[in-house]
């Protein structure tokens, strides 16, 4: 609900990728609520029951974006530039 209330907020859709990973039922409810359908409007998308983490992200992107402090140790470990902020800070400021 936050970030799709966020990215409402920012009234165009975000330039860069916005993954969220949470569980199947956290998806599941992001779904029937309408979340989901917004946030993909805003070019992000909820990967469910997955870890971007266990994912070869260091392939695919030079640097990351994150809330969470486990996510920037092991990206910043596997040689990517990360940017630790908080959810609204990054949603409002990215391009």
């Amino acid at each position: 609900k936050e970030v799709a209330e966020l990215l409402k907020m920012r009234e165009k859709p975000l330039k860069v990728p916005l993954l969220i990973t949470a569980s199947k039922a956290v998806k599941a409810l992001s779904d029937a609520l309408g979340y989901s359908e917004v946030i993909e409007r805003y070019n992000g998308k909820i990967i469910a029951d997955s870890c971007l983490i266990v994912s070869p992200v260091e392939k695919w992107y030079k640097g990351i974006a994150t809330n969470s402090g486990k996510a920037s140790f092991y990206f910043s470990s596997a040689g990517l530039k990360v940017r630790l902020e908080n959810t609204e800070k990054l949603i409002l400021e990215a391009p």
